[in-house]
């Protein structure tokens, strides 16, 4: 066999990996402003009281908990439809994001959000799905590391979330907040066209047929699985309520609205640079001990950040990228011991990632069904003149919150019945 011959294969492995990585770093790239930016220009903006965009989002993700598993069923039963399906939930995504973003709304706020993010929620929900499960695919077709996959999986991820962490605040600067808002809907809308029209080689790849057979029974009753899913919800948790207090911390308390940008850039550029890191280490050590190192990362950084005020904007810099360190551990390990647990047992992937969709943004919408009813409760109100007290419950809500619900879910792994992880040793280089 010539070196041609042995390089071919590879060369076109890297090709789908890089298309890969596009469709995941567009599909990223809608995340940031759902989470962090939408919260704000729904109160700000449109007046959309606090307590009641806490209601929406939560109401929305009830939604989600019949539509994610149903969206798994009908994609793991028609996997020869998959490009078809792309181009559905791109269709929907693209729609929902252009309306939450409109400048002038022709509905009241909280009919609109509504109604938007349903159209933005079922198709992110579509592709993330089939994004999660087609890297069980690949690594099946190039007889590769699920682990090596998921490095070219959450690089990218991280690479279109940076991106669209700046995106708005640039485009607001540049322009105004309504209209900035509106060119970061038609840039997405450029890039998600783009990804998807690449991507069609990443969905022809064909699933294991074993797991394609499996269905929700089968997968609840795996029990190391089922605690892999519990542990993420709790995990994600606390990002649920810092994201969508993000920017209310930094412009009301921090009084560093300027630097909301560059701290989402340096939280987001510190999770993706960490990500290799965090892999180097789970091939040498066993991958539970190491996802519990990096989550106990947040601790002590947002401990510090209950008590930061006015001012204090350099020392929440060093806290973002200590907690963006702890993400990277996050959205690198805990995927990949999910993507090896089905691996090995043979469950669905469309049904699985399903399921961790669901409740990977499920804890996002309780945790700002949590803190925003508590700012209300507080009297805080965004981007106003607000008390002392007020302001020192967003800073407690913010930081303080977060710390006890992540010991809640370093508890959770610690305890859990998983002790295969030290497989999940092979985490590639990209």
């Amino acid at each position: 066999m010539t070196i041609a011959a042995v390089q071919a294969p590879a060369r076109r492995n890297t090709n789908t990996l890089i298309r890969y990585g596009l469709i995941g770093a567009a599909i990223a790239f809608a995340g940031p402003p759902i989470y962090i930016h939408a919260p704000k220009v729904y109160a700000e903006l449109h007046g959309l009281n606090l307590a009641i965009l806490g209601a929406v989002l939560l109401a929305l993700r009830a939604f989600d908990f019949i539509q994610d598993p149903l969206l798994g069923w009908a994609i793991s039963k028609r996997p020869e439809k998959r490009s078809k399906l792309a181009v559905l939930f791109t269709v929907l995504l693209g729609t929902g994001m252009a309306a939450l973003f409109a400048p002038i709304l022709p509905l009241s706020p909280g009919i609109w959000i509504a109604l938007s993010l349903a159209l933005v929620f079922t198709g992110f929900s579509g592709l993330q799905i089939m994004f999660y499960s087609a890297g069980i695919g690949l690594a099946e077709d190039m007889r590769t590391s699920h682990s090596r996959i998921a490095a070219w999986r959450e690089t990218s991820v991280l690479i279109g979330v940076c991106a669209a962490c700046v995106a708005p605040v640039i485009f607001a600067a540049l322009t105004d907040e309504p209209t900035g808002y509106a060119i970061y809907a038609g840039a997405f809308l450029v890039l998600l066209t783009t990804g998807l029209l690449l991507s069609r080689p990443v969905w022809t790849v064909p699933l294991p047929k074993q797991q394609e057979k499996a269905d929700y029974k089968t997968l609840i009753k795996d029990r190391p699985l089922r605690w892999l899913l519990g542990v993420g919800f709790l995990n994600s948790l606390p990002t649920g309520v810092t994201s969508t207090l993000f920017l209310f911390y930094v412009e009301d308390r921090l009084e560093g609205g300027f630097h909301a940008g560059p701290l989402l850039l340096i939280f987001f550029l510190s999770a993706a640079l960490s990500a290799p890191f965090w892999g180097k280490m789970a091939t040498r050590y066993d991958v539970k001990t190491v996802l519990l190192s990096g989550m106990s990362l947040l601790i002590p950084a947002f401990i510090t950040a209950s008590f930061l005020g006015s001012g204090d904007i350099w020392q929440f810099y060093v806290i973002c990228v200590l907690s963006g360190m702890a993400l990277g551990a996050d959205m690198t390990l805990l995927p990949a011991m999910i993507s090896e647990r089905l691996a090995k047992s043979g469950q669905s992937p469309a049904h699985a990632f399903g399921i961790f969709g669901f409740i990977t943004k499920m804890s996002f919408a309780v945790g700002a069904a949590i803190s925003l009813p508590l700012l209300a409760l507080a009297q805080y109100k965004p981007g106003a003149d607000n008390p002392e007290s007020a302001l020192f419950a967003l800073a407690l809500t913010y930081a303080a919150l977060p710390c006890v619900l992540k010991i809640f879910a370093i508890v959770g792994l610690k305890i859990a019945p998983i002790s295969d992880t030290q497989n999940v040793r092979q985490l590639g280089s990209i």
